[in-house]
């Protein structure tokens, strides 16, 4: 900007026919231009001096001390800057950036909320548009949807008044739009806008950028949710691409593709696949980040997949750690730490701990639907795992209405796909305890049939299906050909599950 008013200034001299006034003009832009550049220059400097204090502290220094030297960076901040209020309010603005980004939000709140009560009409609108998008990340984190997707609203209005081209500065809004519409339970338009998202970054930065990878993990990660795995899978291998070819395969964004294809491979059914893209996670994540809410989201979902494995101790250890973490790092009221808990509901399940399960099952659903309302599709969901949990504590009939209408209510919302099944074979495994071979087939039949558009052909659930239809039709036919299918069924769980899994030792009693 300095060189540009420069430039200007010697044009508009050369010319030699222009008015006085008008050198004048081109001499106080240059003036603020150069202002800007200092100001820039001093909120470098003194990033870069808090970064030397964590350096001081050895090549090993964790996150939580730099968070904490940022933090006290702050007792001195009207000190520093009480001479230039606009590098002051930079670098809140900064600061509020670094602490959102390592996921310490209650601080990040009180700087952020500093820089709004200072900021003015002079303020440049990219850097309110910057703080409005970390405050709806904050509030997104918290369970405040509706105050979260208003702020990205605003940043979207601030950022269309300013000339100069804001495509990239729009694209991270989007993603954080993105990221509170998938909260919603609104997956159509949470891919939709990131799909905008990819187009606007990939006007402005190449396909291996860092700021591209980050807006196709967002849309690889919101496919997942939305059951489209096919085309997540693909957003992942393009995106393992990228890091290659930029040579960032053990950079922080790469720990956090490792995690989403890790999450993926184990939605698809392919378990051994996503064990090894999850250690890569955790050992890149630990390394690089250490304890924060999403290295407990990590943690967890390795822990459902050793549930999966029957690997039930190492399971329960990585939960309950997982758990312990997402509660001091986002708070124990906020929609993640709600949502974490349902994996101690799976591993109560898992011990036979039926009473326990249905009571954390319970909590959990009163608690999201006092912040996201009774019908949002996660709080069906809870509530599908809380009569699971009740129907194996009493003993609750197959065919009991119970059923029936959680059944219509998971159907009633494609994003429910999954945990319908669930309750589908759920259902059939009761019917098959209780002698009801038809029900049984009627429900293991439609379980296999949604499994099959979901999973792999030979995904561990996919073959607990297929072996439930078959035992459903031995009970019923009680012929050599259907005992021998479903002891065929049964050998194929064997091979891929292993002699001694929990739920493998659950089917062979059936």
């Amino acid at each position: 900007g300095a060189g540009f008013a420069s430039i200007l200034l010697g044009i508009l001299v050369a010319a030699g026919s222009l008015f006085v006034w008008q050198d004048r003009i081109v001499r106080a832009e240059r003036d603020s231009a150069r202002m800007a550049a200092a100001r820039s220059q001093t909120v470098l400097d003194y990033l870069l001096g808090v970064l030397g204090q964590a350096d001081q502290t050895g090549s090993d220094a964790k996150p939580a001390s730099l968070r904490k030297l940022l933090t006290d960076s702050l007792a001195h901040l009207d000190s520093d800057f009480s001479g230039d209020p606009a590098a002051r309010q930079a670098l809140l603005a900064r600061l509020g950036d670094l602490l959102v980004r390592l996921n310490d939000f209650a601080s990040a709140q009180e700087v952020l909320e500093r820089f709004q009560r200072s900021a003015g009409t002079d303020t440049p609108p990219q850097l309110r548009a910057r703080v409005l998008d970390n405050l709806a990340v904050i509030r997104l984190h918290a369970g405040k949807l509706d105050e979260a997707l208003a702020l990205t609203l605003e940043g979207e209005r601030v950022l269309r008044k300013v000339p100069a081209d804001q495509r990239g500065q729009q694209s991270e809004l989007l993603v954080t739009k993105a990221q509170i519409l998938s909260k919603q339970g609104r997956m159509r338009e949470s891919v939709a806008t990131l799909r905008q998202a990819l187009s606007l970054r990939l006007a402005v930065s190449a396909p291996d950028a860092a700021q591209t990878v980050v807006v196709r993990n967002s849309l690889a990660a919101s496919l997942m949710r939305s059951g489209q795995l096919d085309e997540a899978l693909r957003q992942y291998r393009q995106l393992e691409t990228a890091l290659e070819s930029s040579r960032r395969q053990h950079s922080l964004d790469a720990a956090t593709i490792y995690a989403n294809h890790a999450s993926t491979a184990f939605a698809y059914g392919r378990y051994h696949e996503a064990e090894r893209l999850f250690e890569q996670a955790l050992s890149l994540q630990q390394k690089l980040y250490g304890p924060s809410a999403s290295f407990a989201a990590l943690l967890n979902n390795s822990g459902k997949l050793d549930l999966a494995l029957g690997h039930v101790d190492k399971a329960r250890a990585q939960i309950h750690r997982a758990v312990d973490m997402m509660q001091r790092f986002a708070g124990p009221d906020s929609v993640d730490a709600q949502l974490i808990r349902i994996s101690l509901a799976q591993l109560a399940l898992a011990e036979d701990r039926f009473d326990d399960a249905r009571t954390v099952y319970r909590d959990i659903g009163d608690r999201l639907a006092a912040t996201l309302g009774g019908q949002h599709p996660l709080v069906t969901r809870v509530r599908s795992g809380q009569l699971t949990a009740h129907a194996r504590a009493t003993g609750l009939g197959a065919s009991d209405p119970a059923f029936d209408r959680m059944l219509d209510q998971l159907g009633a919302n494609p994003i429910n796909q999954r945990p319908h099944a669930d309750l589908l074979c759920e259902r059939a495994r009761m019917a098959l305890r209780q002698k009801q071979g038809q029900l049984a087939g009627d429900y293991a039949g439609k379980c296999l049939e949604l499994r099959r558009k979901l999973l792999a052909t030979d995904s561990p659930p996919l073959l607990v299906a297929a072996f439930l239809q078959a035992s459903a039709q031995a009970q019923l036919l009680a012929d050599d050909g259907a005992r021998q299918r479903r002891n065929d069924a049964l050998e194929v769980l064997r091979t891929h599950l292993g002699p001694d899994h929990p739920d493998f030792l659950r089917l062979s009693q059936l």
